[in-house]
């Protein structure tokens, strides 16, 4: 090649990027208009929070594990637990074996069992996610190592019902419907087509997972049921706190990626808009 063959041919990259730019700019203007953010709202009592902890290996000795759990839950969570709200059952076959402490009066459920560690908060608080987590992780923590458990894995789910304060739910999971499903369908098998979308986030290892899903609520009208199910194992060199920072990062990340917004009422969607 010599210098006019060069310039040649850098003109003509120069001429098809722009006629690519130019096919591209529309597409990507109406995909931003597109995804345009949809504020919703959470609604109180209407969804669902758990935390488990994997154990490895499983418990052996069941029953100083099982004083070690309920003294712990007293004197770390509720020093007002009765003896009313501790059930447990002893069975020949470990796995079956559990202990269970009611929580403030039900409103969170700790479990023990000989290979996990688990929490349940059935009715969590709007918007009160990070830090009831705050609390079972710093409990949790301080119980497996009294049980001297450094490593295990940590699963958690989260489910929450959240109303559109602007616009249409169903509008809003239009965005990601599947263009090759025939509305003819609908009516030949009596059955509706209902988009949904999922965004999974991972580590190049797999030891960190999150997925979160959007689909229509089955509870409130113009709602989004919203679910987000997190994996991750626990190694020496990080605390949960760190893995909990993580959560909270990636979480933050597929709310924008889905293009949500969340707003404590609808006077507040109004001065957003």
């Amino acid at each position: 090649w010599n210098r006019g063959d060069r310039c040649d041919e850098s003109r003509r990259l120069q001429r098809a990027r722009n006629r690519a730019s130019a096919v591209l700019m529309p597409r990507v203007t109406a995909m931003q208009e597109q995804t345009k953010p949809q504020p919703v709202r959470l609604v109180e009592g209407k969804g669902s929070m758990s935390m488990t902890f994997h154990l490895t290996p499983f418990i052996t000795e069941w029953e100083k594990a099982k004083e070690l759990f309920i003294s712990h839950v007293v004197r770390e969570i509720d020093p007002n637990l009765r003896p009313s709200d501790v059930t447990s059952s002893l069975s020949i076959d470990m796995s079956e074996s559990w202990c269970k402490c009611r929580v403030f009066r039900g409103t969170l459920i700790a479990t023990l069992r000989s290979d996990s560690l688990e929490f349940d908060v059935p009715r969590p608080f709007a918007g009160a996610y990070r830090a009831e987590a705050d609390m079972i992780v710093q409990a949790a923590e301080n119980l497996l190592a009294s049980l001297d458990y450094g490593n295990y894995a940590f699963s958690s789910f989260y489910g929450a019902h959240v109303e559109a304060v602007q616009g249409s739910s169903e509008q809003y999971l239009a965005r990601f419907a599947h263009g090759e499903v025939d509305p003819a369908t609908d009516a030949q098998s009596g059955m509706r087509y209902r988009p949904s979308a999922v965004f999974l986030f991972r580590n190049d290892d797999g030891s960190r997972m999150l997925r979160k899903t959007f689909e229509l609520s089955e509870i409130i009208p113009n709602g989004l049921f919203v679910t987000t199910y997190v994996r991750a194992s626990k190694n020496e060199e990080e605390n949960l706190e760190e893995q909990l920072n993580w959560v909270t990062r990636v979480d933050s990340i597929s709310d924008r990626a889905a293009g949500i917004t969340y707003v404590k009422d609808t006077a507040d969607a109004e001065v957003d808009s």
